[in-house]
C-alpha cells in the first residue's frame, strides 16, 4: 500500500457514495457491514486488501477501486474481441473510464449519450462514433453504427430504464451489460432479444484480485481518471456537488495529511 496516510478515499457515484479505504474485505460481507464510512483509518484481513501502484497517486487510485473495476470486469467479461464493436452508454464518473479501457483493449468504441454537452469529451477520449441516444430516432450515428453491424457489446454505465432501445443497435448474438445496482426493471422484451439472438448480464465490481488487476491495467495503458478533490472537512460540500449531477469525473475526498 502505497501513500501517506494509506489509501482512504470517499468516492461519490451519482447515487451513493462508497468508501474505499485501501480496498475493502472479502466483497459484499464489507461493502455491506464494514463500519467505516468517513473514518481514516480501518483495519481489514490482509486477503482484503490490493496493492495500489506506485506510479499512482492515491487521488488517481480511488476511482479505479470503485468505478474502474466495475467497468473493467463488465468488459473482460462480456465475451468481447480484439476488433469488435463496444457501445458505452453513460459518460460519467464510470463511462469516461470505460471508453478508455474499451480502447486499449482493442474495441471500436462508440458513446450513447444523453444529449451532446458530452460529445466533444467522449471524442477527445478516442470514442470512434457519439450518438445522442435521447435523439437516436433522428440521429445519423444510428445508421451508421448499424451499417457496422450493430454493436457486439452494449456497456451501460447509467440507469435502467436507459436501455430501453438498445437492441436495434445491438449486433446478432450480442450482449447488453449493466453495472447499475438499481432496483429498476429493465425496459426489454424477450422480442426484441430474440430478433437478435441477444443476451443481457450483469457484473459486479469484483475481488481484490480484480482491483489489482484493474490497477495494473490502469498503469500499463496510460489510462488516467478525471477527477475532483475535496479535503475530508468538506465532505458535506462535496456531497451537494455530487448531487448536482454535472460533474464529468469522480470527486474523491483526501484525508488529512498528519
Amino acid at each position: 500500500i502505497t501513500g501517506t496516510p494509506p489509501l482512504m478515499a470517499l468516492v461519490f457515484s451519482n447515487t451513493a457514495f462508497l468508501l474505499m479505504n485501501m480496498i475493502s474485505s472479502p466483497f459484499l460481507e464489507a461493502v455491506v457491514s464494514t463500519q467505516s464510512t468517513g473514518a481514516e483509518y480501518l483495519v481489514q484481513p490482509q486477503e482484503a486488501l490490493a496493492l495500489i501502484p506506485s506510479q499512482l497517486s492515491n487521488e488517481q487510485a480511488a476511482p479505479i477501486v470503485c468505478a474502474g473495476v466495475t467497468v473493467f470486469g463488465a468488459l473482460r467479461n462480456s465475451g468481447a474481441k480484439p476488433g469488435d464493436i463496444v457501445a458505452i452508454q453513460g459518460l460519467g464518473g464510470l463511462g469516461h473510464i470505460a471508453i478508455q479501457y474499451s480502447l486499449k483493449m482493442g474495441f471500436k468504441t462508440v458513446v450513447l449519450g444523453r444529449g451532446t454537452s458530452k460529445k466533444e469529451e467522449a471524442l477527445r477520449l478516442g470514442a470512434h462514433l457519439f450518438i445522442d441516444w435521447e435523439e437516436r430516432k433522428t440521429d445519423p450515428g444510428v445508421q451508421t453504427l448499424k451499417e457496422w453491424g450493430g454493436a457486439n457489446v452494449i456497456l451501460s454505465t447509467s440507469p435502467p430504464k436507459a436501455l430501453a432501445g438498445t437492441p436495434d443497435i445491438l449486433a446478432v448474438n450480442g450482449t447488453i451489460v449493466t453495472v447499475s445496482g438499481s432496483h429498476e426493471h429493465i425496459p426489454l422484451s424477450p422480442l426484441e432479444l430474440l430478433v437478435k439472438r441477444g443476451k443481457v448480464m450483469t457484473c459486479i465490481s469484483g475481488s481484490s484480485i480484480d482491483w489489482e488487476d484493474a490497477l495494473k491495467f490502469t498503469v500499463l495503458t496510460g489510462v488516467s481518471t478525471q477527477i475532483k478533490t475535496y479535503p475530508l472537512e468538506k465532505a458535506e460540500e462535496a456531497y451537494r456537488e455530487m448531487l448536482k449531477g454535472d460533474n464529468f469525473g469522480r470527486i474523491v475526498l483526501v484525508p488529512s495529511q498528519k
